[in-house]
């Protein structure tokens, strides 16, 4: 058994070395040919630079990259740093500060402290300085956003407000391809900082197509350093690319102005490589949030950090019906309260008489008038009501205080009266337990109502079939007379 096992682990280790092959990087590209197709690129530039009067300025030379499979991800932004860097003397490069106090608005004194360290370190290749209140306050709108991002060739910024910047000047960095690279501004040694952010160039990858371009050097470099510069993106690609190497389908070199030389072309099929999937990085503490939705009852609401909203139903019955069995339970409640036993107060005031009961439920003798139904029903229906919160929340009944202010009570009852245009008539005496009788009452009267709905719906039928059956018999007779007549004609 122990000889089966170590043969196991080392065929698993053998299938294990055989899926991950090492590949030497320097075999993909030879920097010869590489340096033979920039030279190419370069007669081609010399060609038509003839009738240009800018002759003398430098133009860059772009590596274009195309994939196999266009990569479902969010846009991305990698940089390699370069052996032959592609800035020159003649380059523009503006640095974006942080103020160094919230308070003061002058951005003078940031600027000279800053002006001050780059002089005592020998930091030069820096054309402009702005500061992040300068850039809210002066570059606000969309033309001086644009004439800003076309006037420089590089952006630099504190690493602490990189992200403020690109909000800022969103689509006139993105189209011109000129995203600011992050450095430490608030180091000791910022001549090496900065030294080390011009040296790198940037790829965006994105999910909108199969195109990528990377500056990779200028015509006035010699081809030997393009094309090691070439070879240094080429490696990042091995390890940054969405899909890998195997996800590249071809590499161009290029100019604004001319047609694109490959350098590298896979004749892989699209049905060997797997569509790269990328997920989006979120922050550790983006986590779901779950509550209750306080416009529908019982539901409940998770939103997730991605923006998606997911809607759950609790596990409540809201639907509750009444029954015998549970009525009895509410009255056994009821009578188990502390106000149960306190005995009616009966206040007289001329003609009208007001009751003031200590239990929890109270229920009026209607009048004698012709719409008295309807108030016997609502008595009911408040009763059942009160039941249905009591379930819903999880509480007892709430407790009725006994009326203290005898004119408020009048005015209410007044109202009410001149509302609906009734007399209510009320009982100067009650016998000492009110309260069984008060519920059974109220308890058969629903009863009462709901059976008397139900009577109406059944005489409405009743109503429908007849008339349905007259239609037909009306039908059939005058079928008969037609077929008579046709014998008779024959």
């Amino acid at each position: 058994m122990k000889i089966r096992k170590r043969a196991n682990k080392r065929h698993r280790r053998g299938k294990k070395t055989q899926t991950n092959p090492v590949i030497n990087q320097s075999s993909l590209l030879d920097i010869g040919k590489l340096s033979t197709a920039v030279e190419a690129l370069l007669q081609l530039s010399a060609l038509k630079s003839t009738t240009n009067l800018l002759q003398d300025e430098e133009q860059p030379i772009h590596l274009q990259v195309t994939a196999v499979h266009v990569p479902s991800m969010p846009s991305d932004r990698f940089r390699f740093s370069l052996p032959h860097p592609i800035v020159t003397e003649s380059t523009d490069v503006c640095l974006f500060i942080h103020n160094m106090n919230k308070r003061t608005k002058d951005p003078e004194i940031t600027l000279q402290y800053f002006r001050d360290r780059m002089d005592a370190q020998n930091v030069t290749g820096i054309t402009k300085l702005i500061t992040l209140r300068e850039m809210k306050t002066e570059y606000s709108q969309y033309e001086q956003q644009r004439r800003l991002c076309n006037r420089f060739d590089v952006f630099l910024c504190d690493a602490r407000i990189s992200n403020r910047v690109i909000r800022h000047f969103g689509k006139h960095m993105n189209n011109t391809k000129k995203a600011p690279i992050p450095i430490h501004a608030h180091s000791t040694n910022l001549k090496q900082e900065i030294d080390k952010a011009l040296t790198k160039t940037t790829l965006t990858v994105h999910s909108k197509g199969d195109s990528y371009c990377v500056v990779a050097g200028h015509t006035h470099q010699s081809p030997k350093d393009v094309a090691e510069n070439i070879n240094t993106i080429v490696a990042g690609l091995f390890k940054v690319f969405p899909g890998g190497w195997d996800n590249v389908r071809a590499l161009y070199i290029k100019t604004n102005k001319s047609m694109p030389v490959p350098v590298y072309v896979s004749l892989k099929s699209p049905n060997e490589v797997a569509v790269p999937k990328v997920k989006p990085k979120r922050p550790k503490l983006a986590q779901p949030v779950e509550d209750d939705l306080s416009t529908v009852m019982g539901t409940r609401v998770i939103v997730y950090p991605s923006g998606n909203i997911v809607m759950k139903k609790a596990s409540v019955d809201n639907d509750i019906e009444w029954t015998d069995e549970e009525s009895e339970k509410i009255i056994s409640r009821i009578k188990g309260s502390k106000k149960w036993g306190k005995k009616n107060k009966v206040v007289k005031k001329g003609r009208k008489v007001r009751k003031e009961t200590g239990g929890r439920l109270k229920v009026n003798k209607p009048s004698k008038d012709v719409d008295a139904e309807d108030d016997i029903g609502s008595d009911a229906e408040d009763a059942y009501l009160m039941e249905w919160s009591s379930r819903w929340q999880g509480d007892d009944l709430e407790e009725k205080k006994p009326i203290e202010d005898t004119k408020k009570v009048k005015k209410e009852h007044e109202i009410e009266s001149t509302k609906k245009g009734k007399t209510f008539k009320r009982i100067s005496k009650l016998p000492k337990n009110t309260g069984d009788t008060v519920i059974q009452t109220a308890v058969q009267e629903l009863k009462s109502v709901l059976e008397e709905k139900k009577q109406k719906k059944r005489a409405k039928m009743d109503k429908l079939k007849v008339i349905r059956e007259k239609k037909q018999k009306v039908i059939l007779q005058k079928n008969q007379k037609g077929k008579a007549k046709g014998k008779k004609i024959e």
